[in-house]
């Protein structure tokens, strides 16, 4: 399957996401939206360490999606052979996965350029009637 190249955290991240979609798909005791959260809240926190995690969480969420596809491809071709998967639930733990992702990396990037447009706090004024009469008159030094 083409996609997008993975470089190696985030084929770390991609890994954790297909094994939870996988554990969901195989009836494991768990609400996928809560186990969603955990698993994007350790990854949330390995951004911070990325110069480019928005990008980077965009690529896994790319990834997801293209694997999801592929998998309803895959089950919606008759075969007589095979049984039918019952991958619905893997399909819709891979979309909320990505969903997760994109979410994620729009909020990064947001608050990103939050911080990057935020003007810098200016010193705070010092009050000259604190100062002593031979103080006031001379320029603010650092002790």
């Amino acid at each position: 399957m083409a996609g997008p190249r993975l470089t190696g955290l985030e084929f770390h991240w991609f890994d954790r996401s297909q094994l939870l979609a996988l554990h969901y798909h195989q009836g494991a005791v768990m609400e996928l939206e809560p186990s969603v959260a955990v698993l994007m809240a350790d990854i949330v926190a390995d951004t911070q360490a990325c110069s480019d995690g928005p990008t980077s969480l965009r690529r896994v969420a790319d990834r997801l999606v293209l694997d999801a596809d592929a998998i309803q491809r895959e089950d919606a071709k008759p075969s007589p052979s095979l049984p039918g998967l019952d991958t619905d639930r893997q399909i819709m733990a891979l979309r909320c996965l990505a969903a997760a992702f994109e979410t994620a990396a729009t909020e990064i990037a947001v608050s990103r350029s939050r911080r990057a447009t935020a003007p810098d706090r200016a010193p705070p004024a010092v009050d000259a009637s604190l100062l002593g009469a031979e103080e006031s008159l001379m320029p603010l030094r650092i002790r």
